[in-house]
């Protein structure tokens, strides 16, 4: 009587693949990772894009409350808040859409359809606030000019005044009372006579003012190359962003032809 060979000790056909092997030299201590495992990685993709894009779509609408269309700052500070964190939907877009092949459910795909004619909009829309950007830009600067020029009237007002004073005062007294009144933080040496103590704050008074008003227009030039800087970045990156959104939406243009039944 013949004995009855053993079988082959093989994993029936529908077990699930196997997710990673031993190396194929004993001495090896890490391990292959199998095609299973790099398919359940990509999975990650969409779902990050997902998230990055609803996110994106909180901080906009957040951003966007209290509308202030009438403030020029505000409509500047939004701008560049889109600009700088335009990244994030590209970000998105390409996490969703990458390495995605084989089957793909019909709500996804209508998604992906109103994602990519969202695109063209977000991308027209970026190009289109170019010339408010740079409107709002002389809007400001005009208004920062202004501002300026108040203070500097102020101010000159003021300077006439402690002139005028000056010239009216003649005794020790009033030009020591007067001294305080002009510069109540700054220490000065005691004269006891009045023509040279008269002399002294006729001096620290010019001074006084011609340090302020370089001090004023050097004010002026930092804060006009600061919001001239802030523009071209802020300007430049909407032309960038909204190429790169129209490119996405010529990119993508098979998934509108896309037949759902």
């Amino acid at each position: 009587m013949l004995e009855q060979q053993p079988k082959p000790d093989t994993p029936p056909n529908n077990l699930p693949p196997r997710w990673f092997h031993d190396p194929p030299h004993p001495n090896d201590s890490g391990l292959f990772l199998s095609e299973a495992v790099f398919n359940r990685t990509l999975l990650l993709f969409p779902l990050v894009g997902y998230t990055i894009l609803g996110l994106t779509l909180i901080n906009m609408v957040i951003l966007l409350i209290p509308l202030q269309p009438l403030n020029g700052v505000w409509v500047l500070e939004t701008m560049g808040y889109f600009v700088e964190g335009g990244w994030f939907p590209l970000l998105g877009l390409v996490c969703i859409l990458y390495g995605r092949w084989g089957y793909v459910d019909r709500w996804e795909l209508r998604l992906w359809r109103f994602l990519s004619r969202m695109t063209l909009w977000v991308g027209l829309g970026y190009l289109l606030i170019v010339p408010v950007g740079i409107r709002q830009t002389w809007q400001i600067d005009t208004m920062n000019q202004a501002q300026l020029q108040t203070q500097r009237v102020e101010y000159n007002q003021v300077f006439a005044q402690a002139q005028e004073r000056l010239e009216q005062s003649q005794s020790l007294e009033d030009l020591n009372a007067l001294r305080v009144w002009i510069f109540p933080d700054r220490i000065l040496p005691m004269l006891e006579n009045p023509q040279e103590l008269k002399k002294q704050l006729q001096q620290e008074l010019t001074q006084a003012q011609t340090q302020w008003e370089e001090q004023l227009e050097r004010h002026r030039k930092a804060q006009r190359l600061t919001l001239i800087k802030q523009s071209v970045k802020w300007n430049l990156g909407a032309m960038i962003a909204g190429g790169a959104f129209l490119g996405i939406w010529h990119k993508t243009r098979w998934s509108r032809h896309v037949r759902l039944r």
